[in-house]
C-alpha cells in the first residue's frame, strides 16, 4: 500500500522587499550564496526564468556527496510568486535517497511593512521521511537566505 502524498508548508518573515527576495530565488549568482543549509555549499546554479524553463542547483556536503535539485518553472509572477517542479531522483539528502518522484513547489512573497513573508508549499512528497528531510532543507535554506540578505 502506497503512503498518501504529503504537503509541507514553511514560512519565514525576512527583512527585505519582495523584489529583493524574488531576485534571490531567480538569479544563479544569488542562489549560489544561500540555497543550502548550514554544512552544505552550492557548487552549481543555473536558471532559465521562463515558463517551461529549467533550473538546476547542486549542493555538496562535508563528505563531498553532491545532491542535485532540478525542475521546470510552471508559473512566474514577479515579484510575488514562483511555482516549479522539484525532481527527486536518487538524491543523497536525508529522506530522498533512492526515491524518484516529481513534486511541486510554490513560493510566495508578500510584503508586510519592512519585511516580506516568504511561504513555501512543497506538495506531493512521497513519504514522511522525504517530508522530514525537506522540512530540514527548506528551513536551513531560509536560515542561510536570512543571513545573506541581511548583509546586502
Amino acid at each position: 500500500m502506497q503512503e498518501a502524498l504529503l504537503t509541507l508548508k514553511v514560512e519565514r518573515r525576512i527583512k527585505a522587499s519582495p523584489e529583493q527576495l524574488f531576485l534571490a530565488w531567480t538569479t544563479p549568482e544569488f542562489l549560489a550564496q544561500w540555497f543550502a543549509p548550514t554544512g552544505f555549499e552550492v557548487i552549481e546554479a543555473s536558471v532559465d526564468l521562463t515558463v517551461g524553463g529549467a533550473y538546476s542547483i547542486s549542493i555538496i556536503n562535508s563528505d563531498q556527496e553532491v545532491t542535485k535539485h532540478f525542475g521546470t518553472y510552471i508559473k512566474i509572477t514577479s515579484p510575488s510568486e514562483l511555482v516549479f517542479t522539484w525532481e527527486l531522483e536518487n538524491q543523497q539528502c536525508q529522506g530522498s535517497i533512492g526515491q524518484c518522484a516529481t513534486t511541486l513547489v510554490t513560493v510566495t512573497f508578500k510584503a508586510d511593512n519592512d519585511t516580506t513573508l516568504v511561504s513555501i508549499t512543497h506538495e506531493q512528497l512521497p513519504t514522511q521521511e522525504s517530508f522530514d528531510g525537506h522540512q530540514f532543507g527548506w528551513n536551513g535554506c531560509l536560515d542561510t537566505l536570512e543571513k545573506v540578505i541581511a548583509q546586502i
